[in-house]
């Protein structure tokens, strides 16, 4: 789960494929669609914290599945994340504080203060997981993303 509650990682690209699924297809003859299938095998896999977050984020897609590029926003970030990773499992604290300059309006303390957050199992380097949770928190704005987007995802 990232810090504004959404429901984050493979979990929630599940989710996300579930709403589009069910919006192009219906939902099933048995009352349950390809979400709350989802969301019930979170649960039998020991995930019932996270099923408020599965919620929210369902919520949220339904509302902006239809728009191409918010469907696929997981894979693009994940494809940046690889583009930027200096390191063989992620991305150092030195080239992440790069690549937030590189974006803009993030001066140097506070690039230094992002890194020690999104950098949640503190092992000082930024793995795909935690990029792609800070990609969708309340610490990044959409102009952001975007210039992210420009940038990363072609």
């Amino acid at each position: 789960m990232d810090d504004s509650g959404f429901l984050s990682g493979p979990w929630a690209e599940c989710v996300i494929a579930g709403v589009k699924y069910e919006q192009e297809n219906g939902i099933g003859d048995d009352g349950q669609g390809a979400v709350g299938q989802v969301i019930n095998y979170l649960i039998a896999m020991g995930h019932r914290d996270l099923c408020a977050a599965a919620e929210r984020l369902e919520q949220v897609t339904r509302g902006e599945v239809n728009e191409d590029d918010v469907v696929w926003t997981v894979a693009k970030f994940k494809k940046a994340f690889h583009e930027i990773k200096d390191l063989p499992k992620g991305i150092s604290y030195d080239r992440f504080q790069q690549f937030l300059e590189q974006i803009g309006g993030f001066d140097d303390t506070e690039a230094k203060a992002i890194s020690n957050d999104v950098d949640r199992n503190q092992n000082k380097f930024i793995d795909v997981d935690e990029f792609t949770s800070w990609a969708f928190g309340a610490t990044i704005c959409d102009d952001d993303r975007n210039i992210i987007g420009r940038l990363y995802c072609h």
